[in-house]
């Protein structure tokens, strides 16, 4: 069994035939050999181009088909190794002054497509999605590049059903994105192409347009019917071929050639020879050094003379010359510390560029994975998308080079780009904090409750709440040194009013007149309540030393004596539990991240999808039984973690106006939240 592409293509011959001339080629592989590389497509247009420039154009497109098939290294992906060999020769497709060229290579092999482009191709994914029929465009900026025809390679992947539209760029001044979606969505591959033919036909264009559309079909046994030929091309116009006068030409440039390389490598003998000659010197002179050094057999005095006499020699021989020799001698001198300079100079300019190439791969490879990650968010794989963009992520921090300020700007819009899909596979929702309070940061209050339209902010270290009214926005202190500092808050729905607990374990009340008074409450004298909680009037208390939550009844006078809520039996761990929450079951998140789901005094099943980053210290978690969600906060990752009750992420907030938030209060009914960060009360917008 095997996958076969659906293939149509659509040209329509403009009028004005050198304004405008498109190249079409499709190549449907027949042998097993072309099978194994998949299928080739290439679509060109050259806008006010010579015949010259439309032939090697032409060749360029039949030399990455050939290319593409005829590669022998099996480990070696024939598509890239061609294009870069391509891209060597891009001088000749690019060297003409006037003219534009918009082309699009690209191969598929079973659901992998590969492609490139140049200029400003239109290239379009239609693909079927939960959110109805959706487009991609392939072609996200314009390749301008005066170097390289093909200066990236984009890799992914399509599925069965989805259509792949590739077209000239005029095509987008007569028909638009969304009708083109229209058409590919309500027809077949045969009547889409036919329909854009008409269309484009219909306005008697003055230019040429072309295109193709294929479509991966469903796997089967028998092979699809195909013409008789594996190649197409279509043309607007005459394609020159050449004849007697290029073969005439080739072999005048065949003895030049030949020619020159005799004449270079007899210079470059003469060369080696000199250097030879140099290379002895050095040498001998090198010997004489030591041996003026080290005196070495009582050898100086020897050097020393032999030193000066090669010295009277040389100077008594130089003034015998003639004067053509002196000159020529001096000549050849500033020659070969010309020639070394220049090798010198070359030397350091090849080692730049391939300084600078080797930059510019690392910045392209880079954004091949967040392209590559871009496709994989469209098809729901966010796993896979993280594991790309982390990896461009750490690729562009490592990355080093000559860097211009140009490159820079480059690098940092880049990392952007990253961050942003990183926020976006991770479900990281950015939100605007609203401050409607400054805090005292001597009292520092660092806990956050809710009562009525006040928010009560305590802390375990003072005797003195602020109150702050979310609507009117106006701040009071209340002072209940009276009291034990307070260590734990719970808002309580039916009696609209606050639970506080204090260090010595005693009950406080806060009522809706924002009045005190103190409550009868009975705990064990070793317990290390973590959190506490309401629900039905009953008080539920964490006991992390005793490994067990306790439920308090509502009495005349307070609450009653403590009963154990988990039951004998059950096997749990509560040691790092710091927060507790209740819809009718009882919620317990313990420092890690991880959550404890019980009910009636059992334990039930209950996983926290994967979250990116992972959770590490949360500190607070908030739901009830209104609510179809569980908050988490995690202060030193600056966030709020949204799950649903089957503990799937559902978003992650956070906000640049927040450091490292302390306290949470959360009001769904309203559609907000607050935290407490440092000593600023600050509002968000939930965004569910």
């Amino acid at each position: 069994m095997h996958k076969d592409l659906e293939i149509k293509e659509f040209f329509i011959e403009g009028q004005e035939q050198k304004k405008s001339h498109v190249l079409l080629h499709i190549t449907e592989p027949t042998t097993p050999e072309e099978k194994r590389e998949g299928y080739f497509f290439a679509i060109a247009e050259i806008e006010n181009g010579s015949t010259e420039q439309i032939r090697h154009v032409q060749k360029m497109i039949d030399d990455v088909e050939s290319g593409f098939y005829e590669t022998e290294d099996a480990e070696a992906n024939s598509f890239e190794s061609t294009l870069e060999y391509i891209n060597k020769r891009s001088h000749k497709v690019l060297q003409y002054e006037g003219s534009t060229v918009h082309c699009f290579v690209c191969a598929v092999k079973e659901n992998q497509i590969s492609f490139a482009y140049h200029g400003t191709p239109q290239a379009y994914l239609f693909f079927n999605d939960k959110k109805g029929y959706q487009q991609m465009d392939l072609v996200e900026e314009e390749n301008k590049s005066k170097d390289q025809l093909f200066s990236s390679i984009l890799e992914g992947e399509i599925h069965t059903g989805d259509v792949l539209y590739i077209g000239t760029p005029n095509i987008s001044k007569l028909l638009s994105q969304d009708r083109l979606k229209n058409i590919v969505s309500n027809n077949s591959i045969m009547q889409a192409a036919q329909h854009i033919q008409r269309s484009l036909t219909g306005f008697k264009p003055e230019l040429s347009f072309g295109g193709l559309l294929f479509q991966l079909k469903k796997e089967s046994n028998t092979q699809s019917p195909q013409s008789s030929s594996n190649n197409t091309s279509k043309e607007t116009n005459y394609r020159p071929t050449g004849g007697k006068n290029e073969q005439k030409e080739q072999n005048i440039t065949q003895k030049v050639i030949v020619s020159l390389g005799k004449i270079i490598t007899k210079g470059v003998k003469s060369i080696f020879r000199f250097f030879a000659k140099i290379f002895i010197s050095i040498k001998n002179g090198v010997v004489a050094l030591a041996i003026l050094i080290t005196n070495r057999g009582g050898q100086r005095k020897t050097i020393i003379r032999s030193i000066k006499r090669g010295f009277r020699d040389k100077k008594t021989s130089f003034k015998q010359l003639p004067w053509l020799s002196k000159t020529l001698l001096v000549l050849a001198i500033l020659f070969a510390l010309t020639f070394v300079g220049s090798i010198s100079y070359i030397k350091y300019q090849e080692a730049r560029q391939a300084e600078v190439q080797a930059y510019k791969n690392k910045i392209q490879a880079i954004k091949n994975k967040k392209n590559k990650a871009k496709s994989e968010l469209i098809y729901e794989k966010r796993d896979k998308a993280i594991s790309l963009l982390e990896e461009a992520k750490t690729m562009l921090s490592e990355l080093k080079g000559i860097e211009t300020e140009k490159d820079l700007q480059s690098k940092q819009e880049l990392k952007k780009q990253i961050e942003t899909q990183l926020n976006k596979a991770r479900k990281i929702k950015m939100v605007f904090g609203e401050k409607i309070a400054t805090l005292d940061k001597e009292i520092n209050n660092n806990r956050l409750t809710k009562l009525g339209n006040n928010l009560i902010a305590f802390g375990s270290e003072t005797t003195t709440m602020e109150i702050v009214d979310k609507n009117s926005q106006e701040l009071q202190n209340k002072d209940y040194s009276t009291y034990p500092k307070i260590t734990q808050a719970a808002p309580a729905k039916e009696s609209e009013s606050v639970v506080f607990l204090t260090k010595d374990k005693q009950a406080v009340t806060l009522d809706s007149s924002l009045n005190l008074s103190k409550e009868e409450f009975f705990s064990k004298e070793e317990a290390n309540i973590a959190d506490i909680s309401t629900y039905a009037s009953n008080l539920y208390v964490l006991d992390t030393n005793n490994n067990q939550i306790y439920k308090h009844s509502p009495i005349q006078t307070g609450y009653a004596k403590s009963n154990p809520w988990l039951s004998e039996e059950i096997d749990i761990d509560l040691s790092n539990a710091v927060s507790m929450a209740i819809d009718g079951s009882i919620f317990v998140l313990k420092k890690n991240g991880k959550i404890i789901k019980l009910f009636k005094g059992e334990k039930e099943q209950f996983q926290v999808s994967e979250i990116k980053p992972n959770l590490t210290t949360t500190t607070q978690m908030w739901t009830n039984s209104n609510s179809d969600y569980i908050y988490l906060l995690e202060p030193q990752r600056n966030r709020i973690v949204i799950l649903n009750k089957e503990g799937e992420l559902q978003h992650q907030l956070s906000s640049d106006q927040w450091k490292e938030p302390e306290s949470m209060v959360i009001n769904e009914e309203e559609n907000v939240g607050y935290v407490l960060d440092e000593n600023q009360l600050i509002k968000f917008e939930l965004k569910l």
